[in-house]
C-alpha cells in the first residue's frame, strides 16, 4: 500500500478504494488480453485508433498491452505515494501525476529497455532506481477529486482519474494539447483519435481501461 499524506480517514479510504478498483481494472485487462485478444482489440478499437498515427494496428495495440502491463507493475509495487494537496495551488485540477520522466518511460514502453544512469535496464529497474534516488513519484490529489462520481463510464469519474494519472508515472503517457485540444472527457478521447494520439494520450488510456471495472 502507498503512503497516504495530509487525508482524513474518509478521504484516505475512498482513496484506498478508487486505487483497489483501478488495480481491478488492470487485472480484467490483461485477463482479457491474454485469454481473447480478438476481444480485447474489438474493445479497444472504440478508444484508440492507429488512424492518423503512423503505426500499424498491432503495434498500437502491443503498445497499450506495454502500458497497461507497466501501470499494473507501478501499482503492485507501490513505486508512488498519494498526498492531499490545497485546491488553491491548481484551481481546476482533479489530480495531477507527472511521470518521472515521461521520455524515458515511453521509450522504455517502445523499447522493453531504457538508459538510465549511462547504464541500459530494464523499465521496471529503472523505476526503482529512481525511486532509491530520488523518492517515490508523487500523485497529487485535491479536493475537486472527492467531487467526482466513484464510477461511471466515459465520464471522469475517481477511478478514472486515478488510472489516468498512474498511467502518467508509469507509462509516459502526456495530456496531449496541440492544436488546442482539450485532451479530457470523450470529447478529448475522440478528438486525440482524429489526431492519430489516442495511444499516447492518457484520457484515451484511462477511459478504455475504465470499461474493465
Amino acid at each position: 500500500m502507498p503512503n497516504y499524506i495530509g487525508f482524513s480517514a474518509d478521504q484516505k479510504l475512498r482513496m484506498e478504494t478508487a486505487a483497489d478498483w483501478a488495480k481491478g481494472c488492470l487485472d480484467a485487462a490483461l485477463s482479457v488480453v491474454f485469454e481473447d485478444n480478438d476481444l480485447f482489440r474489438g474493445r479497444l478499437g472504440k478508444y484508440i485508433t492507429a488512424l492518423g498515427s503512423g503505426q500499424k494496428w498491432g503495434d498500437i495495440s502491443s503498445l497499450v498491452m506495454k502500458t497497461i502491463c507497466s501501470m499494473k507493475i507501478v501499482i503492485d509495487s507501490d513505486l508512488y505515494k498519494v498526498q492531499l494537496e490545497p485546491q488553491a495551488n491548481s484551481p481546476n485540477t482533479n489530480a495531477a501525476m507527472c511521470s518521472w520522466k515521461q521520455d524515458m518511460t515511453a521509450q522504455g514502453r517502445m523499447l522493453g529497455t531504457m538508459q538510465f544512469d549511462g547504464k541500459r535496464m530494464n523499465v521496471l529497474e529503472a523505476q526503482m532506481g529512481f525511486v532509491a534516488k530520488s523518492g517515490a513519484s508523487k500523485l497529487s490529489v485535491y479536493p475537486l477529486f472527492f467531487k467526482l462520481p466513484f464510477y461511471a463510464l466515459e465520464t471522469q469519474c475517481q477511478v478514472q482519474s486515478f488510472l489516468h494519472e498512474l498511467s502518467h508515472c508509469a507509462a509516459g503517457t502526456v495530456d496531449y494539447t496541440d492544436g488546442g485540444i482539450n485532451p479530457y472527457g470523450m470529447t478529448g478521447v475522440r478528438a486525440c483519435m482524429r489526431r492519430g494520439k489516442s495511444a499516447q494520450n492518457a484520457e484515451n488510456i484511462s477511459m478504455f481501461l475504465a470499461t474493465f471495472a
